[in-house]
């Protein structure tokens, strides 16, 4: 036997590499075990892939074990037993620990000389193993390959859209831009309707497990044919079966789809998409991922076998607190609708207000959670920049950025879209500069000519309207224009009013303005793990309370979002937590605070990961009384919010999980929802618990219904003490 590392790729075996391995030969007996624990590791929360190369060849084979090691106990891991090959074999096997940790690897000796057990090239990876089967197809067709024999033309890899026009996905779904990779049938000529594309994943060998395959599909075309799941079997798999199936198309836009299968013999799944009548028929996959979990499938539509489902619940919706001191949109950055919440002077850095996409590439979010892309429900009224048809908008002559003095003139200069130019028209008639809360109206007598600026104080008759033209039309008779008359004109030009009304020289329009958000810029001088911290107002009479708001992390080195409540000039432990990337989405967050007895703040702090691509964002924050009973919980946040319920109080409590339970052969291996170490779920932790023991799970209030509700969860219950 020779060393892994320095077997060479065209097989000329060479002598010099050195391995780890223990020697069966006498005086060991059967059953002996040899162990090689690691140095002391750093906690993984999220997991780490420990990943080696084995060696189990004889006809004595034992067996070979991973063992994770902390504090508290010692739990088994991975294992392999009997006789592997005489080859090297690669193993893989994600650690997960809250703590410090060791991992061993323990060699047992089997019935006889012959079973000696190797090992070599260890390392420890950061993040999760990846699963068989898994592909994002960054980097090519991963494991999966094009069907040679079942179908008529290929699967495409490609970034950005497809060639042909309302058809196809415009960016991959895994980083939502032009840069990812994804696979597609293109269905232009030469193809024909009816006409298949087969993709085979890779080869599972018989074993009683359940897996669940996930990936994210798009169907999008007037034309779009058939996407179908099979599983093929038997020998040279002449077998299959139809798992999943959809037809038509389906919206632009990238959606989940899952199945599960069983099955005791080999086996491969297998994509096949099918041309449909024209060219706008492009179906598209990306981010595929097999695990070990039964699930149920998704959507619903693609089931073979339909079955009637569960209606949901319907639940109550609390009345929000009246804004005031706690709701922050960030429009505004001054006045007295400006957000009351502060910088914390003690981090390192802090958050930054800003409009559109942040200053890096490939992170950050593109426009704020308030406006969308600044589209108004009506254009005419704002807010935004008034701009004049020869290109320029309304400034306030000499200033903006600071409040003007009461009859400062209006002029008309170049630069659109900031906010110090933002003006609305309210639905009283008043034009105003919503920056200052300064209305707009004519310095002096209205007449003629009369140059037009901004005051403290307008009242009800002062007002303006749109015309069908787009004219800015003053007491329904006089019209804004500028005071040349030209229908282009210069820098600094004065508005004035004029009842020569709708033609070319005062024709107007909106320039809707994008909105605003908070984020922290993660580029240099910043280092890994600094802070940002944004602090509430102090909260005196809300014992109770539910702070809302939305957040985008979207970046390949994203770090963490956090949350805590503060009181006493002490913050704890975050109550709520997220990291990582979580695509180039806004989302909603809850976070609880019950019976505080004492004064409070919440603190809302991002963590920089380790580059400069994780810019975190938040928006749109307020304070209810009660956070909303939620119709479906899948236990994703990462600290226990728990969507509203509550766990009985003691030491025996439903904990939260991912991954394994700490505990050999019961619990879970894998959520429910994701089917992967990155999903959560609640569980009891039965060590050192005495029989009978009880702990419960609460739900908040639902509002009643006639009908009644119907309750739907998924369990595990797995050990031979349940």
């Amino acid at each position: 036997m020779y060393a892994h590392s320095l077997t060479s790729a065209i097989n000329v075996l060479i002598s010099l590499g050195f391995y780890m391995y223990a020697e069966t030969s006498s005086p060991r007996r059967t059953g002996d075990k040899a162990r090689l624990q690691s140095p002391q590791q750093q906690p993984a929360v999220g997991g780490k892939c420990l990943e080696f190369w084995y060696h189990m060849w004889g006809n004595n084979m034992g067996s070979l074990a991973v063992y994770i090691k902390d504090n508290v106990r010692t739990s088994q891991v991975w294992k392999k037993s009997g006789n592997q090959g005489s080859t090297w074999q690669k193993g893989r096997v994600t650690l997960k620990s809250a703590s410090n940790f060791k991992y061993m690897f323990e060699a047992v000796r089997g019935s006889g000389p012959r079973s000696d057990i190797a090992i070599d090239d260890v390392q420890l990876l950061a993040g999760p193993c990846p699963t068989i089967g898994a592909c994002s197809f960054e980097g090519g067709l991963c494991q999966w390959a094009q069907d040679k024999t079942e179908d008529d033309f290929d699967w495409q890899l490609t970034a950005a859209g497809t060639p042909s026009f309302l058809t196809g996905p415009s960016t991959d779904h895994t980083f939502g831009n032009g840069s990812g990779y994804y696979v597609f049938i293109e269905t232009s000529s030469p193809r024909r309707r009816g006409e298949k594309a087969r993709l085979v994943g890779p080869n599972f060998t018989p074993s009683s497990t359940v897996r669940c395959l996930q990936f994210w599909y798009h169907m999008y075309g007037q034309s779009t044919g058939s996407l179908r799941v099979f599983a093929k079997w038997g020998a040279g798999n002449n077998s299959q079966s139809v798992l999943w199936s959809l037809s038509g198309s389906q919206g632009n836009q990238w959606k989940f789809g899952r199945v599960s299968v069983s099955r005791n013999d080999a086996y491969r799944f297998v994509f096949e998409g099918t041309v449909g009548s024209s060219y706008t028929g492009d179906i598209a996959l990306d981010d595929i991922q097999i695990v070990e979990q039964a699930c149920s499938i998704l959507p619903v539509t693609a089931n073979i076998n339909p079955t009637s489902l569960p209606t949901t619940p319907v639940v109550s919706t609390p009345q929000p607190i009246p804004p005031g001191k706690f709701s922050c949109n960030f429009e505004v950055s001054t006045g007295p609708t400006a957000c009351k919440w502060t910088q914390d002077s003690s981090d390192h850095f802090n958050w930054t207000r800003h409009q559109g996409h942040t200053a890096s590439s490939d992170t950050g979010p593109t426009t704020d959670h308030t406006k969308g892309v600044g589209l108004l429900a009506n254009k005419n009224h704002g807010p935004g920049s008034i701009q004049h048809r020869g290109g320029k908008c309304i400034h306030i002559l000499l200033g903006g950025y600071t409040r003007p003095k009461d009859g400062q003139p209006l002029v008309v200069y170049r630069g659109c879209g900031q906010g110090r130019l933002e003006f609305q028209l309210f639905t009283n008639g008043t034009l105003m500069h919503t920056r200052h809360s300064m209305c707009v109206k004519p310095i002096g007598t209205v007449t003629d000519g009369a140059k037009v600026g901004v005051h403290s104080n307008c009242d009800l008759t002062d007002k303006w309207s749109w015309t069908a033209k787009g004219s800015l039309k003053f007491k329904n008779k006089y019209c804004l224009k500028p005071e040349t008359g030209w229908s282009n004109p210069g820098n600094n030009i004065k508005l004035v009013i004029d009842s020569a009304c709708d033609n070319s020289q005062n024709f107007f329009k909106f320039v809707p303005t994008r909105g605003w958000y908070l984020y922290i810029e993660t580029s240099s001088p910043r280092k890994p793990n600094d802070t940002a911290r944004f602090i509430s107002p102090l909260a005196t009479n809300n014992p109770q309370s539910c702070l809302h708001f939305y957040y985008h992390m979207y970046g390949p080195h994203v770090g963490k979002l956090q949350v805590y409540v503060k009181s006493g000039g002490k913050m704890g432990l975050p109550v709520w937590s997220h990291y990582g990337t979580h695509g180039n989405t806004w989302y909603q967050a809850q976070v609880a605070v019950n019976n505080q007895k004492t004064s409070y703040q919440y603190v809302i702090e991002g963590v920089r990961g380790k580059s400069f691509l994780g810019d975190i964002a938040i928006d749109d924050i307020y304070l209810k009384t009660s956070c909303s009973a939620r119709d479906y919980c899948s236990f994703e946040e990462q600290y226990p919010q728990l969507c509203g319920y509550t766990r009985s109080t003691g030491r025996f409590q439903w904990l939260l999980g991912s991954g394994s339970t700490s505990s050999v052969n019961t619990g879970p291996s894998n959520d429910h929802t994701l089917g992967d170490s990155r999903g959560r779920y609640l569980y009891i932790e039965t060590s050192f618990r005495t029989p009978g023991a009880k702990t419960t799970f609460t739900s908040p209030a639902f509002e009643g219904s006639p009908t009644g509700s119907c309750v739907v969860f998924w369990y595990h219950m797995y050990g031979s003490d349940i």
